[in-house]
């Protein structure tokens, strides 16, 4: 599923949660796998289930080491071959930039995600990744079934 990070650190939104727990039961989970960068309201509620959490998001030292660029790593890039981000083709590599930052993440995130022994597992991630990370874990043959693209 698909939602916004305020949303995943808002331990306030009972509707939230309630929701995590209806997926959950409708799909027999065992596990919740998470791209946020801190335990969240969705860590209490898989503990509070007995289900297995995971944060799939790697810290920034772990970025670091696998070669995943920052936003500011890549606008320190352009600024040093281009001298300005608001060029036509500065804005064309920093786009290709931060795709190649994504990709590499989600590449991550499979491996941590397809490491695991337990399944079937509920991914929540950013919205902006649900169809692209989507598209990865079928390329894996792994059955992914689309329960909400963005949740708000």
């Amino acid at each position: 599923m698909g939602t916004r990070h305020s949303v995943q650190r808002d331990r306030t939104r009972t509707d939230f949660e309630c929701y995590i727990v209806s997926l959950l039961k409708k799909y027999n989970l065992v596990g919740i796998a998470e791209e946020i960068d801190t335990a969240t309201i969705v860590a209490d509620t898989a503990s509070s289930s007995g289900l297995d959490y995971q944060i799939i998001e790697p810290t920034p030292d772990e970025r670091q080491a696998l070669g995943i660029k920052s936003q500011y790593e890549i606008e320190q890039l352009i600024l040093m071959d281009y001298e300005d981000l608001d060029t036509t083709e500065a804005i064309d590599k920093k786009k290709e930039l931060e795709d190649q930052s994504i990709r590499m993440r989600e590449q991550e995130w499979l491996k941590r995600i397809m490491d695991r022994s337990s399944f079937p597992i509920l991914i929540i991630c950013g919205a902006g990744h649900f169809q692209s990370f989507g598209n990865l874990l079928r390329t894996q043959g792994v059955e992914v079934i689309e329960a909400c693209s963005l949740w708000e």
